[in-house]
């Protein structure tokens, strides 16, 4: 018979590495930025993109369009917490977030109108009128 010695703290090494690697983890994530959701749905006259930024202020928030690519930014703040107060879970992403789309060639985008209600970003942007063919009269001279 074969006398094996055992490690009593293995066990406990290795729970204590996955506790310091989900911390570790969590911590990254929180200083990560985010990207909140996004719907975009196409109308007759328009296009619509709608953004999940609930806890943004709607000041908070910058919608800029730069050679044809619309970009929507902002930040989500750290939530501060008393001296007293432990935190047992933060699942939700705060800090800075951006998405940026590339607008079709029949956008208008002087004409691009954003709004925010309970917690929804909405940025409308309207089409342009089609081109329709010009007939041009030929003169006999």
């Amino acid at each position: 018979m074969q006398l094996v010695r055992m490690n009593s703290l293995r066990g406990f090494d290795h729970l204590w590495n996955a506790v310091a690697a989900d911390a570790a983890a969590n911590v990254r994530a929180a200083n990560a930025s985010w990207q909140p959701a996004v719907d975009i749905r196409e109308g007759k006259d328009s296009y619509s993109i709608a953004l999940d930024v609930p806890a943004v202020e709607p000041t908070d928030i910058k919608v800029a369009v730069h050679d044809g690519v619309l970009t929507i930014s902002g930040e989500r703040p750290v939530e501060k917490a008393d001296v007293d107060t432990k935190v047992h879970r933060a699942e939700r992403r705060v800090g800075k977030f951006s998405r940026s789309f590339t607008l079709p060639e029949d956008a208008n985008a002087d004409a691009i109108e954003a709004t925010a209600k309970s917690g929804v970003l909405t940025v409308r942007i309207t089409k342009r009128a089609e081109r329709q063919p010009v007939a041009i009269e030929v003169k006999v001279s």
